[in-house]
């Protein structure tokens, strides 16, 4: 794999809000009219015309318009180091490239020039990682706190210690329960269970794995365990979720 990979881009031009997902890769989300709330897992994000949205890898997300809203939105994968995926927002509004860059990457995808569009992705995310560098105060995650966010993203699946994600990024348990809280407004263990519940919830309706094989896949060894704590946050048992038959649950339960 070379050190950036482009996957997709798109453009979105509407009033209606998109659905809960999430990509495998960072997505860049530059609003080009409009304005609109993106519902992430304890943080809802405000961004309007001008500003470009990075959304880390694995991260479940919507749109929620507030009015008509146009975007450009690119995904691509990039090795560790190349670019910083942690969840921010950047104002572009007096940079004439990021726009031009973002809409250009939109058409070269639709024409199919994917060799073109590997060629200038690389340009456009070292400008951003270069406004970046010019502006005051953009980094709102600490670098440590994102590394810790995304291991937790990438492990959820299994059994997970506080201690293990601390010294996976050279942390105290202590310190980074506080830092974590203070940035994220929840507990490590609250954010993991959210995750643990929105994974268990695509699978119990897109898979046909069975209930017990959903919960080892959400990190939960016990099926009994994983039913007690899935009902406690949805209401009902993880059969009964999986027999609905509209999707209303997912919404309310993955917006913060």
């Amino acid at each position: 794999m070379p050190e950036v990979e482009f996957s997709y881009a798109g453009f979105h031009a509407s009033t209606r809000s998109t659905p809960l997902h999430r990509h495998n890769g960072t997505e860049l989300v530059y609003i080009v009219e409009g304005e609109c709330e993106n519902r992430i897992p304890f943080r809802d994000r405000k961004i309007a015309a001008g500003e470009l949205l990075i959304i880390p890898p694995e991260l479940e997300h919507r749109q929620i318009d507030l009015g008509f809203v146009r975007t450009f939105y690119v995904v691509f994968e990039a090795k560790p180091g190349v670019f910083r995926n942690d969840l921010r927002s950047i104002d572009v509004r007096s940079d004439r490239f990021v726009r031009s860059w973002m809409e250009q990457l939109v058409l070269l995808y639709q024409e199919q020039a994917l060799d073109q569009c590997r060629l200038l992705l690389p340009a456009l995310l070292a400008r951003i990682t270069r406004l970046e560098g010019s502006i005051d105060g953009t980094a709102e995650i600490p670098a440590g706190l994102a590394a810790a966010i995304r291991f937790i993203t990438y492990h959820f699946h299994r059994e997970l210690a506080i201690r293990e994600i601390a010294a996976s990024n050279g942390m105290s348990p202590s310190y980074f329960n506080a830092l974590f809280h203070k940035h994220m407004q929840v507990s490590p263990a609250e954010y993991i269970k959210k995750l643990r519940m929105g994974h268990a919830r695509q699978l119990l309706r897109n898979s046909r794995l069975t209930i017990s094989e959903i919960g080892e896949q959400c990190g939960y060894r016990n099926a009994y365990y994983f039913c007690r704590i899935f009902r406690k946050v949805h209401g009902c048992t993880p059969g009964k979720y999986r027999a609905l038959p509209r999707r209303e649950y997912d919404v309310k339960f993955l917006a913060p």
